[in-house]
């Protein structure tokens, strides 16, 4: 097992999202964790922001420990104080996450932090973490430019999408190799490595842990307290990898379920800012100081005894650069597949409890069987997940589903003529789409019924479309919603389901199934399904007009 220690080093006073003034003063405890690290032989990597990175005497700290070669120096932007600066102070809440920005905003930002560091700290960064965890595909794509190798920015099983962030939640604390165009192009030869902070849960099982813990988190089981209750009752106990977040006792039980299952390191992780007290949210006495370094030194008191190695971020990806796929990751991989198929086992399956009965039945019986018993799992999924906050002012709405010849195109074509004359632009666009195809004959004719014509349409990939200035995007099925989790975690914020929206009682479960292949009459539920609940949208969203 590798050891690595990441940490946040960056300027003072959280939550200030501020431009300009920002004080350092917790890098001058950084010397004595320093001092605590060199008593275990820990190398670790410090990502510095722009406010460190420019501070002489911040500078002269890191620097001096860098040049004996006891951590690695990498780069940690917060877009709120990374030149080009704008003039809002302090900036909004939506800014403060890079994967907001534009992309040429987020290029020179990048740029400009990383030219910082080599001049200042005398040596060119490759590991990378995004502020606020706020990683997406134009971060990838500076990074790429810049030649960065490593980065650590996902926080597997958490959702940053209330804080206008990405979403982590399928995401599992396992390294991966990706190109420039983002997370989700994972790649074995891709110029980037992902190394996630470890956050896992302390049950063994994380794939049926995940599933529960969403399942906890819709309102009921919020009103009752199920969650807490679980947690207490070490039922169901999700734990970060860092002092800030957990006890002693959790972290060390996290690494141990992490050995267990093959993982070939661990990326403990916390902020400078927890150095000191008063700095940041995590320590506000000088109880809260002293607690925190004993916490650490239990777990590197643990670390020793169990012979992990300590790696920087850069020394990991030459440890895992031809080591990704031998038989260590090839067994997680394994067991991370055992995992997802006891999870999806482990609730009631109405279609598996009575094979004999099912052979029995005709196929468009079967189907209807099938579809509604995954419609209900869904939709207990997506009620845990969606917010029930207002929708936004929308100038872009962006409609998706499987192949963009049949659902997507309808809602796309519908909702603009219930919409006409106005401002609002409205796409459509397939997930798993490789060359344009016409909408079949069925489509088009059940289309006529309701006014709309097909007959021009052909599918185009969501690898076309404007992600990025699509203010609402509305999917037909909830593992669309978890295809666009893993593609765009960014983006998943304002992401929902078009059945949501359709009266009651049509309203009761979330999913709006294809058509495709059923039959005439299927096409004219589906798409007359489809017409109420963009009824039901267009009552619901407020047209942005500037």
């Amino acid at each position: 097992m590798k050891l690595i220690i990441t940490i946040d080093t960056e300027e003072d006073s959280w939550n200030r999202y501020s431009p300009t003034n920002n004080s350092v003063q917790n890098i001058d405890r950084v010397v004595h964790l320093q001092e605590l690290f060199d008593e275990f032989g820990v190398r670790p990597t410090y990502l510095v922001t722009y406010p460190v990175a420019s501070n002489p005497e911040a500078v002269e700290i890191l620097k001096r420990i860098l040049e004996q070669g006891r951590c690695e120096i990498g780069t940690h932007c917060h877009p709120w104080n990374t030149p080009p600066l704008g003039h809002e102070d302090p900036v909004s809440k939506p800014d403060t996450m890079l994967c907001n920005l534009d992309k040429d905003l987020v290029q020179d930002k990048l740029f400009h932090l990383h030219q910082t560091i080599q001049q200042n700290l005398g040596l060119t960064p490759v590991s990378f973490r995004a502020g606020r965890f706020g990683f997406g595909p134009a971060v990838a794509q500076a990074l790429s430019k810049l030649k960065y190798r490593v980065d650590s920015s996902v926080t597997p099983f958490v959702s940053w999408t209330d804080h206008y962030g990405p979403d982590f939640t399928e995401f599992y604390p396992e390294a991966f190799r990706f190109s420039a165009q983002g997370l989700a192009h994972r790649d074995e030869k891709g110029e980037l490595l992902e190394v996630p902070v470890t956050i896992g849960f302390l049950q063994q099982n994380f794939a049926a842990s995940r599933q529960r813990l969403q399942l906890l988190e819709g309102s009921l089981p919020r009103r009752i307290h199920l969650a807490g209750i679980l947690e207490r009752m070490r039922l169901l106990n999700l734990a970060w990898l860092s002092p800030e977040n957990s006890e002693a006792r959790d972290m060390i039980r996290l690494a141990q379920v992490m050995q267990k299952k093959n993982h070939p390191f661990l990326n403990l992780t916390f902020h400078s800012t927890s150095l000191k007290t008063g700095s940041g949210t995590f320590v506000n006495s000088n109880t809260d100081e002293k607690a925190f370094f004993k916490k650490l030194r239990i777990f590197l008191e643990h670390a020793q005894r169990a012979g992990w190695r300590s790696l920087t971020l850069a020394e990991l990806e030459d440890s895992l650069q031809s080591n990704l796929s031998t038989s260590a990751s090839m067994q997680t991989n394994m067991n991370q597949h055992a995992e997802n198929t006891t999870a999806l086992n482990d609730f009631p399956d109405i279609n598996g409890r009575m094979q004999w009965f099912r052979d029995m039945l005709p196929k468009g019986i079967k189907l209807k069987l099938k579809r509604n018993s995954q419609n209900l799992w869904s939709t207990s999924q997506y009620s845990a997940l969606k917010r029930k906050h207002a929708l936004p002012a929308v100038r872009h709405i962006l409609f998706v589903c499987k192949g963009n010849i049949c659902r997507s195109p309808f809602a796309e074509h519908a909702l603009r003529a219930l919409f006409p004359g106005n401002n609002l632009r409205i796409e459509s666009c397939g997930l798993h789409v490789d060359q344009q195809v016409p909408s079949p004959p069925e489509a088009v004719q059940a289309a006529k019924k309701f006014g709309i014509d097909l007959s021009q349409n052909t599918s185009r990939s969501i690898f076309s479309c404007d992600l990025n200035g699509a203010d609402l995007i509305v999917a037909m099925e909830y593992n669309q919603l978890q295809r666009l989790g893993i593609l765009y975690p960014e983006h998943m914020r304002k992401a929902v389901l078009l059945r949501e929206f359709a009266p009651f009682p049509h309203n009761m479960v979330c999913n709006i199934y294809d058509p495709y292949g059923l039959g005439q009459d299927e096409f004219y539920r589906c798409f007359g399904l489809m017409e109420k609940a963009l009824k039901g949208l267009m009552a619901r969203i407020r047209v942005d007009s500037e």
